[in-house]
């Protein structure tokens, strides 16, 4: 629920910056009609902010969603369409493309900037057609489009609702889905400033990319079709004699490089000397697979965030070096589930923790399928939101501990207590974490009353039922602590816990602390 935990009733000032960072939440590029409809309840619901609602819907997609109720192909079920049409069609910036036609008056949506298909389903259209036949339907499909939006610049296809990989995503499978694109390349090349080149991409454009060129995603396996053409001006981006490839606009860059496959042998790679100048942000999935050092295309400290993607055992073989191009980190450790029996191994987690690097200030590791690490040698870390199986009373205060400078921590762990490592963890995992664990019972012991007068906000909160009385433990040595977040249902059981502090009247040196529900949110990572 996007809009959970607004109170009716307040001045909008008072409760603009929530509704504002629920509504960026729900209205993304990815959203669909069920975001829409948690917006549209918010605002029939809570009439009072309701002109600041509007207020914000100043740019809004049209969304076209289809859907089938009966997953047979099979000619005699009963298969029920479902098309959903919402937004003020004066307002529309894009279109979100479902179905195969739009019974929308000419002119209505003719501001439309970007098209984006969502999902599987447009390469899977009409598989078993006919490839003429598709191909013909795909030429209407195209004409509808394009008369009712004939100003696009973006054409967009997301495989799956949030940022993931591309790897192994089948798109080149015959039928209209496949031509539509192809088609709608043909056409836009020349205008669009956000596109993707992978395949279905067709061989046979005869324009030049536009020169306006600002978002591009390109699939490297195609760079042997796309090298020789002459509408691609790299002349445009060289700076100086020296030949470089000086990208001075590119703020963001994002690179995804796929696992090798055996048995296939590769090139070396030539060195060219290519800058990112004002590049900001900067997102990597499977570094571990790649042979180049992005660290020397980047300056010290220029990345925030920088944001890796990778697996379990990523982290074992990646390269680190390249964490001291960042202020922030954003580490996101997918698939966790499939490596079940091997899920607990930390040589890897570790690894990335115990990498010195003064340049952080903030760090976000999500997917961690671990306990909470024995040290981190990040010491100027003043933001920092953790994922852990568990996350004891003791190894947060560790951690609190080492980092000197923390103002805030964000904890989401499976338990916060130890014992639940024996539900997670094989025998030989909790032989190896024996000593770890000791290790960081006697560094706490070494700790005096107050660990940290840096920390004002903590957010815990656990899958399992929340621990109190680790909550308490952490809570009692953090002086200066104001706000606190905890699992939804224990902020009163909390509260309690606390006594003075959460009612306000603390004991002398201990500011008085707000509770609340468990929030993730960090402003210099989410805005």
């Amino acid at each position: 629920m996007y809009f959970h935990g607004i109170p009716h009733g307040k001045a909008t000032e008072l409760v603009a910056p929530m509704i504002h960072t629920a509504f960026n939440k729900a209205c993304h590029k990815t959203s669909t009609v069920a975001d829409f409809d948690q917006i549209i309840a918010f605002h029939d619901e809570y009439l009072e902010y309701s002109l600041f609602v509007r207020s914000l819907m100043g740019r809004v997609p049209l969304i076209l969603e289809a859907t089938i109720e009966s997953s047979y192909d099979d000619s005699n079920s009963d298969i029920k369409h479902c098309r959903r049409w919402h937004n003020l069609l004066s307002l529309v910036s894009e279109v979100r493309i479902a179905i195969e036609s739009l019974g929308i008056p000419l002119g209505a949506i003719a501001n439309t900037s970007l098209l984006m298909f969502l999902g599987s389903g447009l390469f899977t259209a009409g598989k078993r057609q006919d490839l003429e036949m598709a191909k013909a339907e795909a030429m209407d499909t195209v004409d509808t489009i394009l008369s009712l939006c004939p100003n696009v610049t973006g054409l967009w296809h997301h495989g799956h609702r949030t940022w993931s990989s591309s790897a192994g995503f089948v798109r080149d499978i015959p039928g209209v889905g496949g031509e539509i694109m192809l088609e709608l390349h043909r056409r836009l090349h020349s205008q669009l400033t956000m596109m993707q080149v992978m395949r279905p991409f067709p061989k046979d454009i005869a324009a030049p990319f536009s020169e306006n060129l600002q978002v591009l995603v390109l699939d490297s396996k195609l760079i042997p079709e796309l090298h020789n053409s002459r509408y691609v001006d790299w002349t445009l981006f060289r700076a100086g004699a020296d030949g470089a490839l000086n990208l001075k606009r590119l703020d963001k860059l994002a690179l995804e490089f796929d696992k090798p496959v055996k048995g296939m042998a590769y090139c070396s790679p030539c060195f060219v000397d290519v800058t990112f100048p004002a590049v900001t942000q900067v997102k990597v999935k499977g570094l571990e697979h790649s042979i180049v050092a992005m660290e020397n295309y980047l300056h010290t400290a220029q990345c925030r965030p920088l944001t890796l993607v990778t697996e379990p055992y990523g982290l074992e073989r990646m390269g680190l070096p390249i964490l001291r191009c960042a202020t922030l980190l954003a580490v996101n450790i997918k698939d966790r589930h499939t490596h079940a029996g091997q899920a607990c191994m930390t040589r890897g987690i570790y690894r990335l923790f115990r990498h010195g690097q003064q340049y952080l200030s903030g760090a976000r590791v999500t997917g961690m399928y671990h306990p909470m690490p024995p040290s981190i040698k990040w010491p100027w870390l003043h933001w920092l939101h953790l994922t852990p199986v568990v996350a004891c009373a003791n190894s947060m205060l560790n951690v609190i501990g080492m980092l000197k400078h923390l103002h805030v921590l964000v904890i989401d762990a499976y338990s916060l207590e130890r014992k639940h490592l024996m539900v997670v963890g094989s025998s030989s995992f909790l032989n190896s974490q024996s000593k770890a664990v000791s290790d960081m019972d006697d560094a706490v012991k070494g700790l005096g009353r107050c660990v940290s007068d840096q920390i004002v906000r903590l957010d815990i909160r656990s899958c399992k039922p929340l621990c109190v009385s680790t909550v308490v433990k952490v809570v009692s040595r953090l002086p200066n602590l104001t706000s606190l977040g905890v699992s939804p249902g224990y902020v009163d059981a909390v509260a309690q816990a606390i006594g003075g502090r959460a009612s306000g009247s603390s004991e002398a040196g201990f500011r008085v602390i707000h509770v609340r529900e468990y929030s993730s949110h960090i402003g210099v990572f989410d805005g």
